[in-house]
């Protein structure tokens, strides 16, 4: 069953059905200044699986590394989703604009190498410097 979310403003919209096995909370440089917090917690899913179903004219998006797109709302800036060769065929998204429940847990940290140094992390998930095992795009 798929999930929705939204952006702040409430001006766009999509619906997902996120991969369970796949959820991170990535600490790049890139995902903490894109989302202005100390990790950016992701769920992953098919392509086919995403789709916008409001406010597809209000996105805007920016190419953070060559081939990735960062997917935002240009009325209110909320951090969407991401897509583009390195994920594999996959959707990056933003689990904080999720509405509903999307029924997933995080499974790892992934790119600890470039945390804030400020943060300490306090669970147990597995940290990786990297994509960890279970990715293969």
């Amino acid at each position: 069953m798929a999930q929705r979310g939204s952006c702040l403003c409430g001006s766009v919209h999509y619906e997902v059905e996120v991969d369970q096995s796949i959820v991170y909370h990535c600490h790049c440089s890139l995902c903490r200044k894109a989302h202005g917090a100390a990790f950016a917690t992701f769920g992953y899913a098919p392509e086919k699986d995403f789709r916008w179903t409001r406010g597809e004219d209000l996105l805007s998006h920016y190419e953070s590394t060559p081939g990735s797109l960062r997917w935002f709302c240009s009325r209110c800036g909320t951090p969407l989703a991401g897509t583009g060769a390195a994920l594999g065929g996959r959707v990056a998204v933003s689990l904080g604009s999720m509405e509903d429940d999307a029924g997933v847990a995080p499974t790892d940290h992934v790119f600890v190498d470039s945390k804030a140094p400020w943060f300490e992390m306090a669970d147990a998930l597995p940290r990786t410097g990297e994509w960890p095992d279970n990715w293969s795009s």
